[in-house]
């Protein structure tokens, strides 16, 4: 278990930027104009009503997502 920890740690670091954005809404109960300022890059809205929300921090949030699978794995 140690030898995953160290190898997540040294493998992931997180955007300073981010992890201030996240830590200020951490406990946040309603989405507010700010919130989606912050975390919203950009929404489209197709012909046929589908949405799709562009996330300014998707990558991080993919990254995390792949190492917390490969976490799993082991």
């Amino acid at each position: 278990m140690l030898k995953a920890q160290a190898k997540f740690a040294s493998d992931y670091h997180v955007d300073e930027d981010w992890k201030a954005v996240i830590d200020k809404y951490l406990n946040m109960r309603k989405l507010t104009k700010e919130m989606t300022e912050a975390f919203v890059d950009k929404v489209v809205v197709h012909d046929n009503l589908r949405i799709e929300v562009h996330l300014i921090y998707e990558d991080i949030l993919n990254d995390l997502k792949s190492l917390s699978a490969e976490r799993e794995a082991v």
